[in-house]
């Protein structure tokens, strides 16, 4: 009751904000894709990347006829994407010059985490690769669907069908192998001491240094996100509730009692977005706060939040909004 009374308040005592639209050089309707990070935002076009920082000034844009840029991965001051031939391209930031890592050809699937990428060719060579030493480390032969980063970056992680295995990150050597019983696992995430994973309606956790897979939670909520290493958003359909949750304890951090109904969910740094009762709120995911309450007069689809210090930018497909003070 003391958490609904808290929520209550700060959303009576938040100010309610309106939308101004702002012009800017860009336009969604004619994207077909674009990545928000940090203080910035790429857009990509068949013809162009277009790269827009702080208050979506514009930085540079680089030709993409010749190149099809796809599967966007920041990291750090990099931009790493494939090529229509599948091949890895590392784009610097600030400058906007690209390179391609001719290493590795043919990427089914990449990921990043400093100094390393993993990556899986569509001939089944899983490759880890040191950025800092521009070098292979190793190769492997697998039959993987999935790979991914495991306890930050010390173990990669590789799904088939029915099986699990970790390989260490500098060597390749098998690190922990095995057959998985019931129904597939599906990567989750992945913190500093292990991954989660989904198994039909339960979240699994696989502790690393244990080497023990732990059902963390099975209850009938819609699972939203996991937020830092043991806690997770969901959605409580029965007491019609937006919670954090801790994994382990099954305390909860904080509830938004919703008002009519979530027809938006949108996840930042920090940062939840929702649309309740034609009201755009920005939760604090730690607090439950809202920091920021919008009336949606205009019956907005937003497709992405961009945030630079107190502003706060409301981007539809054909304008973008800048959040005003009544």
């Amino acid at each position: 009751m003391i958490t609904r009374l808290l929520i209550y308040f700060l959303f009576t005592l938040s100010s309610i904000y309106a939308l101004e639209s702002i012009k800017t050089t860009f336009d969604l309707s004619e994207v077909k894709d674009f990545k928000l990070y940090s203080n910035y935002m790429l857009t990509a076009t068949n013809e162009k990347l277009k790269l827009y920082q702080d208050e979506l000034e514009f930085k540079w844009e680089l030709n993409n006829l010749n190149y099809n840029f796809h599967s966007f991965k920041f990291e750090f001051n990099t931009l790493y994407a494939l090529d229509k031939q599948n091949k890895l391209y590392q784009i610097n930031i600030n400058s906007g010059v690209e390179e391609e890592i001719t290493s590795i050809k043919n990427i089914e699937h990449f990921d990043v985490r400093y100094p390393y990428i993993i990556a899986l060719s569509k001939d089944n060579t899983l490759y880890a690769y040191d950025i800092t030493k521009n070098i292979i480390l190793w190769d492997l032969k697998v039959s993987c669907s999935d790979v991914f980063f495991s306890a930050i970056n010390e173990y990669v992680g590789c799904l088939e069908k029915k099986q699990f295995t970790l390989y260490d990150t500098l060597q390749g050597e098998k690190f922990y192998t095995k057959k998985i019983r019931g129904s597939q696992l599906s990567f989750y995430s992945s913190d500093n001491k292990g991954v989660y994973f989904k198994q039909g309606n339960k979240i699994m956790y696989f502790n690393v240094r244990t080497k023990q897979f732990e059902p963390i939670y099975d209850e009938k909520n819609d699972i939203i996100s996991m937020i830092r290493q043991k806690e997770m958003i969901v959605i409580d359909r029965v007491d019609s509730r937006l919670k954090c949750v801790n994994i382990n304890s099954k305390a909860v951090r904080w509830v938004y009692p919703i008002e009519k109904e979530l027809t938006l969910i949108q996840h930042y740094p920090s940062k939840i977005l929702i649309e309740d009762n034609n009201h755009f709120k920005l939760l604090n995911n730690f607090s439950g706060t809202i920091e920021l309450n919008v009336t949606n007069n205009l019956n907005l689809e937003l497709e992405a939040l961009h945030m630079f210090e107190n502003k706060y930018y409301f981007i539809t497909k054909n304008k973008t909004y800048l959040v005003v003070k009544d």
